[in-house]
């Protein structure tokens, strides 16, 4: 299993997930997942499911992407120190 940093490309707006780190094996897998765990998106349907019961989920694309395209995904290198996550509430 690999670390990966998934981005979204472009500002999203207020309410809405600009990014998140996930363990996948590699990285199609890491492309596929949202931020919201119980979203995947599902590459034969080319749409966004919910993993409980396969429904399409219409508000996964208003939070996060419309397309595993639309996202920046880098492998993270877990052989030398970096900060992975970083969190800072302005205010």
């Amino acid at each position: 299993m690999k670390v990966f940093r998934v981005s979204r490309k472009g500002y999203g707006g207020y309410d809405t997930y600009d990014s998140f780190v996930c363990v996948a094996e590699n990285e199609i897998q890491a492309r596929c997942m949202h931020p919201k765990k119980m979203i995947k998106f599902d590459l034969d349907r080319d749409e966004w499911v919910s993993t409980n019961n396969n429904n399409k989920f219409n508000y996964a694309t208003n939070t996060w992407v419309n397309s595993i395209n639309d996202v920046e995904v880098e492998e993270i290198d877990l052989s030398k120190m970096d900060v992975i996550l970083s969190s800072f509430n302005a205010g």
